[in-house]
């Protein structure tokens, strides 16, 4: 996170300063407002949409848990169907 967030701060700093000799302070304003905005912008979005990813992947784990459990459940009426319809004691005659 410092990796992404200080060369960033760092990169406007510089160019706000650039812009700052190059055409004056307006532009430096203007530049780190835009920057401002959109970082807020940015990290409000994130936020809202975090809440339906949870959603989404509670649903999707639930999803995977009755898939599973489904399929336990075939295993094993297909062992009892075979066991009721061959019993176990004609297993246990030899002939």
């Amino acid at each position: 996170m410092v990796f992404h967030l200080l060369p960033t701060a760092l990169e406007i700093t510089m160019v706000c300063s650039i812009l700052t000799y190059q055409f004056g302070p307006s532009f430096a304003a203007v530049t780190a407002a835009t920057m401002g905005a959109y970082a807020w912008f940015t990290v409000q979005t994130t936020a809202w949409r975090t809440k339906f990813r949870k959603q989404a992947n509670a649903a999707d784990n639930q999803a995977a848990t009755v898939a599973v459990d489904s399929l336990i459940n075939f295993e094993s009426v297909k062992v009892k169907k075979i066991t009721l319809r061959f019993p176990l004691f004609f297993f246990l005659v030899e002939d």
